[in-house]
């Protein structure tokens, strides 16, 4: 980048201008030299962007990396978590989305059922004492599906 502020500046903008994806605009963000104009268009950018990759956002993969490149924003956070929680195909899967959900919110609700039905539906498909051993290790406390996999645990054994 050149040393004169102004170019550095219209740089910024410009290179904003170009931006096509989360990553993209976020490293611009992080390394604008003027914390107020330039700074606010990429800012703004980053949640438009953010937003739409949101909506197009189909594997668990591509939500982690999103969720890593995230616009300080509870609104985008908040759909991000609920799209990956919908995405959840597995107990493991649900148990990492759930670590990151704010106590007592919608979205920890919402894991919570989730990571509960999912746990039962391996509960059920479990046979052997590892295998149920192995899905009560990845239920959530407290919850029916704990339950129900400790009084297989007691049968198997």
């Amino acid at each position: 980048m050149p040393d004169d502020i102004n170019l550095k500046n219209d740089c910024t903008i410009k290179w904003t201008l170009y931006c096509q994806t989360v990553k993209e605009i976020k490293e611009v963000y992080t390394t604008a030299v003027d914390k107020g104009d330039p700074q606010r268009q990429a800012l703004v950018k980053w949640k438009e962007l953010a937003a739409k990759e949101i909506e197009q956002i189909q594997k668990i993969d591509d939500t982690r990396i999103l969720y890593n490149n995230l616009p300080d924003d509870d609104k985008l956070k908040s759909k991000l978590i609920i799209k990956w929680i919908s995405l959840c195909q597995n107990s493991i899967e649900v148990k990492e989305v759930y670590s990151k959900t704010l106590i007592n919110s919608e979205e920890r609700k919402s894991a919570f059922e989730r990571w509960n039905n999912l746990s039962l539906q391996e509960i059920e498909k479990a046979k052997t004492l590892e295998e149920v051993r192995e899905v009560y290790n990845n239920t959530p406390e407290n919850s029916q599906s704990r339950n129900v996999a400790a009084e297989k645990l007691k049968e198997l054994q």
